[in-house]
């Protein structure tokens, strides 16, 4: 991997250490630059999880990606900076009683200055900077409420005050473990991201969010959301104008 060139892809152009401080720095970056989208899987192209092509995808390609995509790159980087990562297996939340199957997220725990961190840079308009994964007490980001219980079984991470987060276990996970449910999310016609395509973007006034059937902002975390129904090629041309992604 060329370390630097992904700095630079994602705009940090601090120091990078091992610690906890250049973790958060990292993850705010990588957010702000590099969006979420399904894109790909809205078309029927499975994505690649193979490194080097996640590699020229996101960083040469100047592309995005979902889940196993941003997460399975950004494991890599960190582990390049000094970092220990696990890869972990998320189940998101549906309802407030129902999950997605085993192994449909892929979440990072990083060790750093003596804690573990809850990080993610996949989680669609994800929460800006990881969470302590030993704290069950409320913590704050850019004025949105997130708590992490790492004391019950299962461990899950949620935002408090809507029913938006995922169940998740410290098993070490591989990123070909995510291969299956990946094809999967590519190719089922139930499938949210063959169906909607889903699409984030972080901008300085809130996240730009695009799917097949609407647009979507999200200000001070608070969800706003359009129908459109402009067809494919509405779609398509929502995408590269709205979220920046060169098609």
């Amino acid at each position: 991997m060329n370390v630097d060139r992904y700095l630079a892809r994602i705009g940090y152009d601090g120091l990078p250490r091992s610690d906890a401080k250049t973790l958060a720095a990292l993850q705010r970056a990588h957010l702000r630059s590099i969006p979420f989208e399904a894109f790909d899987p809205a078309r029927r192209i499975v994505p690649s999880l193979d490194p080097g092509a996640l590699f020229d995808k996101v960083v040469e390609r100047a592309r995005g990606g979902f889940c196993f995509e941003l997460n399975g790159l950004f494991a890599l980087l960190l582990e390049n900076l000094g970092f220990s990562v696990t890869r972990v297996a998320a189940q998101p939340w549906v309802t407030e009683t129902d999950r997605a199957p085993t192994f449909s997220h892929l979440a990072l725990v990083v060790d750093a200055s003596g804690d573990r961190w809850l990080t993610d840079v996949g989680f669609g308009a994800s929460v800006m900077q990881p969470l302590r994964l030993a704290d069950s007490d409320v913590q704050n980001v850019d004025g949105v409420p997130y708590v992490v219980r790492a004391d019950e079984t299962p461990m899950h991470f949620r935002r408090i005050d809507i029913i938006d987060g995922y169940d998740f276990d410290l098993v070490p996970r591989a990123l070909s473990d995510f291969a299956e449910q990946c094809r999967t999310y590519a190719t089922d016609d139930d499938s949210p991201f063959t169906r909607f395509g889903p699409c984030w973007r972080w901008t300085p006034d809130g996240w730009v969010g695009v799917r097949r059937d609407r647009f979507a902002r999200i200000v001070d975390g608070v969800l706003d959301e359009q129908p459109f129904s402009g067809g494919e090629n509405a779609y398509v041309r929502a995408v590269r104008e709205r979220i920046g992604i060169a098609i």
